[in-house]
C-alpha cells in the first residue's frame, strides 16, 4: 500500500471505510480506550471506556463507559482531510484532522494515534 497524503479524501475514505479505529492509553494507573467503527455504509459507532485502580492506602477504582452513533464522511478542509461525524442522538458534529501514522496500520486523528483494525 502506498503512502496516503494528508489531503487525499478519496484515498482516506477507501482506507478507513469498513474499519475499526482503536486508541489505547495508559497513564498513572489508569487506562483509556476508544473504539470507532466506520461502517462502509456511512454509519459509525463509537465507544470510550476508562478505568483507574490505585493500590495501597485507601484502594480506589472506577470504570466509566460512553458511546455514540451516527453518520461519518471524510471532507477537505483547506487542503487537509477531516473525518466528520454527526451524532444520531443529538445532531452534534465533530471534526477530526486525519494524518498518516508511523505505519500503514495507524492513523493520527487530531494528533492521537489510532490503530486501524478489522471491525470486531
Amino acid at each position: 500500500a502506498g503512502v496516503i497524503e494528508g489531503k487525499d479524501n478519496a484515498a482516506w475514505t477507501q482506507r478507513l471505510k469498513g474499519r475499526q479505529l482503536l486508541f489505547l492509553e495508559t497513564l498513572n494507573g489508569g487506562t483509556s480506550k476508544m473504539v470507532l467503527n466506520l461502517f462502509a455504509d456511512g454509519r459509525y459507532d463509537f465507544e470510550t471506556s476508562s478505568s483507574y485502580a490505585s493500590s495501597g492506602y485507601g484502594d480506589f477504582s472506577y470504570a466509566d463507559k460512553n458511546g455514540d452513533k451516527g453518520s461519518w464522511r471524510i471532507l477537505d478542509r483547506q487542503g487537509t482531510a477531516v473525518l466528520t461525524t454527526v451524532s444520531s442522538k443529538n445532531g452534534e458534529r465533530s471534526e477530526l484532522r486525519i494524518q498518516p501514522g508511523a505505519s500503514a496500520g495507524q492513523v493520527l486523528l487530531n494528533g492521537r494515534r489510532f490503530f486501524i483494525r478489522e471491525i470486531q
